[in-house]
């Protein structure tokens, strides 16, 4: 995992740092500039400073914590998760999002494919295309009788064809 994440991180501060400094003038500003016309306008910069302050300086606390409390103090997380179980739990199961979404989303869905292939596609489609194979099968069975393989058949039958043909023309008009 911490491959693509640093792939992730020097790419982000590839794009949004130097490509995107000075904020209003950078290379990607300037790519995003048509989709930027439409929106309202920002604060201003002091605002953009300000955020992107206040995001280093969260994101520089959690990395001091994270060194503090698993480089230096390797006993305080087992104390902290100790101390405050539920939010432990909570945070261990990442919200729950896993188990909400496997029950009320994928668990569901799942049901729905294999009755949606078991009714449908089992009984309906393959009980179609079988059905047309079945009576196929057995509307040939009776005409392969005509395919004997001796010329002698074959020419009675043509034989019998003309005069049949003959009969009608003479008789049937």
């Amino acid at each position: 995992m911490a491959l693509p994440l640093l792939g992730l991180a020097l790419g982000s501060v590839v794009v949004g740092g130097l490509l995107g400094y000075p904020p209003e003038h950078g290379l990607v500003h300037q790519f995003l500039a048509p989709s930027l016309a439409a929106a309202p306008e920002a604060a201003g910069h002091a605002s953009a400073w300000l955020l992107a302050g206040l995001s280093l300086g969260v994101a520089g606390a959690g990395i001091g914590a994270g060194t503090l409390l698993y480089l230096r103090w390797r006993d305080v997380p087992e104390l902290l998760a100790a101390r405050f179980q539920r939010a432990y739990r909570l945070l261990w199961h990442q919200y729950y999002v896993d188990e909400v979404y496997w029950d009320w989303i994928a668990s569901p869905l799942m049901r729905l494919s294999a009755f949606l292939w078991r009714g449908f596609d089992v009984t309906i489609v393959d009980g179609a295309v079988d059905g047309v194979a079945r009576l196929l099968e057995l509307g040939s069975w009776r005409v392969r009788r005509l395919q004997t393989g001796v010329v002698f058949n074959y020419v009675l039958s043509i034989l019998a064809g003309a005069v049949l043909l003959l009969g009608y023309l003479v008789l049937g008009r």
